[in-house]
């Protein structure tokens, strides 16, 4: 059971034991000791080492005793440096701490209205700075939620004066539900690809009926509904959403609506895919899976169509398929829900930028391979660049994403936090190999990570790694060459590897085999093996670089 702290500077036991049936929730001794646990290093909490910390603040009661703007801005800042301290504390905790909703339920003269607002702003940034440069903390966003739902629903008067509590009992729990999402969110892996119909469902009507200038899109009435959800989809592809097209539809009916409707705010470029046929949708939501070497459990599919819907639950239970609103005045924010439940990240990696182009080349790569003459001729033409470097500040991003997201190319599928991959770099003799991948299609970015200790003589292999978008290229035989040759270089004659098998991992199940390592005595089901006899094949068909 996950070991999570709730503090505040407010009575929040009512949440604390919503939370208990489902976590391991840490008792603290009073609502206002916050700011002892995040001084003292020998606590009850330090005992208690819990995975996750939660800090809710009420701003009002953090500048009750203040009586001016000054004054105020003084509490805010020794507030963040007690947080600063308590980072330094639980080293191996994930921190949330939210963001400020500050009330002016006092008196104050017109000009001092403003100043709420402005100490709300000003602890937003001051707690920004932080995250920026730890990656463990993140915001929860309270004044977001007191907003969306509103302050006559979130508190209450009579609570606050009979047990210190400013929130009515329906805004605790809306709180509870927030925390529940932000643990679900950490700790769940993030779908990949948003597939989607389109009559009915990125614009009204029928474009095959309809012609392409006829369709239901503008920027008034129903076609601002659909409009809006196009925006909205359009602004998941920076952060590294997929977004596909499965439609039982006439391509070129399709490709003008691209080209020749003014009020699109998509385009054909900001798909992977664009499928227009009429067969099923869920035979071409597999050839899409393959084309884009991604597993069906990555793909959320959006349709208008009930039958379509259930069809594809039936056939591919591995897909995400939401229900479509009744109510078409709502399916924007039914979109934007879906993103915060399928798609959401905590941050954003340059790979997040540039994902979109990295599966368009994929799709490219998968149709010059069809039309090869041979699997070599194949690899030799695309002109492959591998650059193995050691992992540095700027790719732990990247790797913690990797690392916990990867299921089929993972030899051993150790999922590891932002603390557990620095501390693991920090042992002397510990090594992080990342691996970038570029070729005549496009750059793939850092696609591999390779873990491994050394020990004198000996070296173990934690873990390799790979992202499945560059699987069947022999990334993988060039990639551990090189490793084991700078292990000979280092001194190194005998290299340990293993593979744990899951469920999703058995396209690395013989990888150490055909790497020339020899099984040993396995710990079933964990199979070990060994490499000692200085015999690999060096790649010849890609150019490799270090550094």
């Amino acid at each position: 059971m996950m070991r999570i702290a709730l503090l505040s500077n407010i009575n929040l036991d009512f949440v604390i034991k919503s939370l208990k049936p489902t976590y391991d929730v840490f008792d603290s001794s009073g609502y206002g000791s916050w700011v002892s646990y995040a001084l003292d290093w020998q606590s009850t909490l330090v005992d208690f080492a819990p995975q996750t910390i939660f800090l809710i603040l009420d701003g009002n009661a953090m500048v009750a005793q203040a009586n001016t703007l000054e004054e105020k801005r003084t509490i805010l800042v020794q507030s963040i440096n007690y947080i600063d301290s308590m980072i330094q504390i639980y080293r191996d905790a994930v921190f949330f701490v939210s963001t400020l909703d500050i009330r002016t339920d006092a008196v104050f003269a017109a000009d001092e209205m403003r100043h709420s607002v402005v100490l709300m702003d000003e602890w937003e940034k001051l707690l920004d700075t932080r995250i920026q440069s730890n990656l463990r903390m993140h915001r929860f966003e309270l004044r977001n939620l007191v907003e969306d739902v509103g302050r006559r629903t979130m508190y209450s008067f009579k609570m606050w004066y009979m047990g210190g509590i400013p929130f009515d009992l329906n805004g605790l729990k809306f709180i509870a539900q927030e925390i529940t999402s932000c643990l679900h969110k950490l700790h769940t892996n993030r779908k990949k690809v948003l597939v989607l119909d389109l009559d009915n469902t990125l614009w009204g009507g029928v474009v095959g009926e309809d012609g392409y200038d006829q369709i239901v899109l503008g920027p008034s009435h129903i076609g601002a509904i659909y409009q809006d959800v196009q925006r909205i989809v359009k602004q998941m592809i920076p952060y590294g959403v997929l977004i596909a097209v499965v439609s039982k539809n006439n391509i070129d009916d399709i490709y003008e609506v691209f080209d020749k409707n003014p009020h699109m705010i998509l385009a054909k470029s900001d798909f992977v895919d664009i499928c227009a046929n009429w067969e099923e949708k869920s035979d071409n939501l597999r050839m899409l899976a393959q084309k884009l070497n991604l597993g069906l459990d990555s793909f959320v599919f959006i349709d208008d169509n009930v039958v379509e819907r259930e069809s594809v639950r039936l056939r591919l239970p591995e897909v995400v398929v939401p229900d479509f609103p009744v109510d078409l005045a709502v399916l924007p924010q039914t979109i934007i829900d879906v993103y915060k439940q399928y798609f959401w990240s905590w941050t954003r990696t340059a790979e997040d930028w540039e994902r979109t182009t990295f599966y368009q080349d994929a799709v490219a790569r998968s149709n010059a391979h069809a039309n090869a003459t041979s699997m070599d001729a194949y690899l030799q033409s695309l002109e492959t660049v591998i650059s193995i470097s050691v992992m540095q500040p700027n790719h732990v991003d990247r790797v913690y994403q990797l690392i916990n997201k990867t299921n089929q190319f993972n030899t051993n599928t150790v999922r590891m936090d932002i603390v557990q991959i620095t501390k693991y770099c920090e042992v002397p003799y510990n090594r992080i190999f990342v691996v970038h991948v570029k070729d005549k299609f496009g750059d793939a970015g850092l696609v591999a990570v390779v873990m491994l200790r050394i020990d004198h003589s000996d070296a173990v292999i934690d873990n390799f790694l790979m992202s499945c978008r560059v699987m069947g290229r022999q990334i993988e035989h060039a990639v551990i060459a090189q490793i084991l040759d700078y292990l000979l270089t280092a001194g190194v004659t005998k290299v340990h590897a293993s593979y744990a098998p899951t469920a999703k991992n058995k396209p690395v199940s013989d990888l150490w085999s055909n790497l020339r390592f020899t099984e040993t005595e396995s710990q079933l089901p964990i199979k070990s093996y060994v490499w000692q006899d200085s015999s690999y094949a060096k790649s010849t068909i890609h150019t490799i670089r270090w550094g």
